[in-house]
């Protein structure tokens, strides 16, 4: 499935860690806090023929494994024996993949906001719960646990800063260019949501349960 906003083809990844838009509501409805994962497969991450042709333009951002990795795990599949040197992917094999487009921080951008807007668009569409309440039942959950694939926007926790200036230079402008498909708010206010969404939100929900 995709969504489209602004021109954007957005994949859904259709895994457990992913949510349905019964499972957000499911959640907010519950007093439940949604974290937004920060691993650009979750986000969007498209791989090989399964992109629509309207991604072409984009650049193709392979998953680099090594063909020792390959040849142990997906071919030979020896699950379980000890990894050594020989089974594991080099700096150099990575490298020889190509520099990877410094501008995919603005497409990764957009699919970061792109799930924020739906999340608006979702709660807006169910009709029976408060969106401003719900605005606060969303948080950064980046999972930066060393197996993320990390959006160009936000490589580590140390550029959490950095995505967050973008998010409110960019976010109102992004809505505005998709208003057709979700409104925001009347009362809808960038700063106190991006402090909000980057803080406030996830320190308010543990602060409730201690």
């Amino acid at each position: 499935m995709y969504n489209t906003l602004n021109g954007l083809m957005t994949a859904f990844n259709p895994s457990s860690i992913n949510l349905y838009d019964e499972d957000i509501m499911t959640i907010i409805r519950s007093g439940g806090m949604i974290g937004l994962n920060l691993d650009k497969r979750i986000l969007g991450y498209t791989e090989g023929d399964s992109r629509p042709a309207a991604m072409n333009d984009f650049a193709f951002e392979e998953e680099y494994i090594s063909n020792a990795e390959k040849d142990v795990y997906l071919t030979k599949r020896k699950i379980g024996t000890r990894v050594n040197d020989f089974n594991c992917i080099t700096m150099q094999e990575v490298l020889e993949g190509g520099e990877v487009n410094p501008a995919l921080a603005d497409y990764h951008l957009c699919h970061f906001m792109s799930h924020v807007l739906h999340f608006i668009k979702v709660v807006q569409h169910a009709g029976d719960y408060d969106v401003q309440q719900a605005l606060t039942q969303i948080c950064i959950g980046s999972d930066f646990d060393g197996l993320i694939n990390p959006v160009r926007c936000c490589m580590t926790v140390t550029d959490i800063n950095t995505l967050k200036t973008a998010f409110r230079k960019n976010f109102m402008a992004y809505a505005r260019a998709n208003k057709d498909l979700v409104k925001l708010p009347a009362d809808f206010n960038i700063d106190s949501f991006t402090e909000q969404l980057f803080f406030v939100n996830g320190k308010n929900f543990i602060l409730h349960r201690l």
